[in-house]
């Protein structure tokens, strides 16, 4: 039983570092569109 409830708490701790790593992702994404936009409007 303790050991089921171990591999379930690695499987969760492995989804949300990927969505933390996805949404880490994105915001470089769009601060990186910002910066271009604003260069493009200061332009």
């Amino acid at each position: 039983m303790q050991k089921k409830m171990k591999q379930k708490s690695s499987r969760v701790k492995q989804k949300s570092s990927s969505l933390f790593s996805t949404r880490t992702m994105y915001d470089n994404f769009v601060s990186k569109k910002y910066k271009n936009i604003k260069e493009g409007i200061i332009m």
